[in-house]
């Protein structure tokens, strides 16, 4: 590993669990001629090792962005690939590398079906996130995986204003894809008519009263129940606008922690953010 003397790295982290590092480095600094694409970086504070992906080289400086090393996870492939509808936990335990361990806190105990003509446990981690509805961690040095419910954080306490740490926030707001009754079908046209009061279908008119249809059919779905939950699910979200905020927030908990140590922000922590411009707090 190439252990960097820089301070001035910053750690990007993803919903995917695959998380980019980036750092600037001179062309003249005695590790430069050590990194090259798909050398490995131990970054010290975490003890986590990333690999070089991509290398940017100007006049007196380097750009340099790296992704965590999960290589392991793409060094076996099954083909085809079935988990013959499985739970969260049966699925990933029975597609690990070698010498990693899985942690489920998201506590799921549904079961599906994935089915792929090839699969490397990659693969089958990028079918768990939306089949199960989960989002995963991966740890390196410790060779762990867990998987959390991103709807289950707990609320930290901290918050984001203009005021105190929020440098920059930017509000998307889109209900071009919006709609209020969704049509279902699983496998050989199965529906959960049965179990619904005869209706192939659910609807949601909390955001808007008007009908705006839409259809879906999943042949990975045998059973009318699994449908019928997911289905709901699935129209909860696609019945309102889909919203988002980008925003660049100073670690005050980082530079004054013993002012700050409350504004601890992480990924899976629920904050408040005061979006001043719009009159709303959003959590």
């Amino acid at each position: 590993d190439v252990v960097i003397k820089n301070d001035e790295y910053y750690i990007k982290k993803m919903f995917t669990g695959i998380d980019e590092l980036f750092f600037d480095i001179s062309i003249w600094d005695e590790h430069y001629p050590l990194i090259v694409e798909e050398a490995s970086i131990l970054e010290t504070e975490r003890g986590q090792t990333y690999l070089v992906k991509a290398i940017d080289g100007g006049t007196a400086t380097a750009q340099i962005r790296c992704l965590l090393d999960l290589d392991d996870f793409y060094g076996t492939i099954s083909v085809p690939y079935s988990n013959d509808s499985a739970t969260l936990s049966a699925t990933m335990n029975g597609n690990l590398p070698t010498g990693w361990t899985f942690h489920d806190y998201s506590y799921s105990s549904i079961s599906r079906t994935i089915s792929l003509p090839s699969a490397t446990p990659m693969d089958i981690i990028d079918q768990c996130r939306s089949v199960y509805g989960v989002v995963f961690r991966f740890d390196n040095n410790t060779k762990t995986v867990s998987a959390y419910d991103p709807e289950a954080g707990a609320y930290a306490g901290a918050f984001m204003t203009r005021e105190l740490n929020l440098k920059e926030v930017n509000y998307k707001g889109v209900s071009t894809d919006l709609i209020t009754a969704l049509y279902c079908e699983g496998k050989d046209g199965m529906t959960f008519a049965s179990i619904n009061d005869g209706k192939a279908y659910v609807t949601n008119g909390t955001y808007k009263s008007k009908t705006i249809w839409g259809y879906w059919k999943d042949d990975r779905y045998t059973d009318a129940a699994s449908l019928l939950a997911d289905a709901t699910a699935k129209l909860a979200l696609l019945s309102i606008p889909q919203r988002s905020y980008q925003c660049d927030v100073v670690d005050l908990a980082k530079t004054n922690p013993e002012l700050y140590a409350h504004q601890d922000f992480d990924l899976l922590k629920v904050v408040d953010l005061v979006d001043d411009s719009r009159g709303v707090t959003i959590r």
